[in-house]
């Protein structure tokens, strides 16, 4: 380490006077370097905080979203299920449209017959 500058100064006699160079100075600047230093300090360790509660934050919205996704899966999947029961329960719906149609038509011919049988019966009466 060197040592302090003294600078020298020549008088009108030639005689020559030592003082220290800008020690108040030299202060100054060193109080004001140590004052910045501690300003960048504080805020290095501010922004740190800042930077954790936001990697916080991060992992509670990313875990809302695989929530999220997760319910959106399930929600997609019970979607499907009910639209192939909705396509079950249309098939059923045709086959015992069909099964009614058969059944009507089958009615229709036994009131049929029960109509040729009720003309034949007053047909026998009048013959009687």
């Amino acid at each position: 380490m060197k040592g302090k500058k003294k600078s020298v100064k020549k008088t009108a006699s030639g005689a020559s006077k030592s003082r220290p160079v800008h020690k108040k100075k030299l202060k100054k600047t060193k109080q004001s370097s140590i004052k910045n230093q501690n300003l960048l300090s504080n805020a290095l360790r501010d922004i740190e905080k800042q930077l954790e509660l936001l990697k916080g934050q991060m992992l509670d919205t990313e875990k809302q979203m695989r929530g999220l996704s997760q319910g959106i899966s399930n929600t997609q999947s019970q979607e499907m299920a009910l639209k192939e029961k909705v396509q079950k329960l249309i098939a059923k719906e045709e086959e015992l449209g069909i099964k009614k149609q058969t059944l009507q038509e089958k009615i229709d011919k036994v009131k049929q017959k029960i109509m040729k049988i009720s003309q034949l019966e007053t047909e026998m009466e009048e013959l009687d």
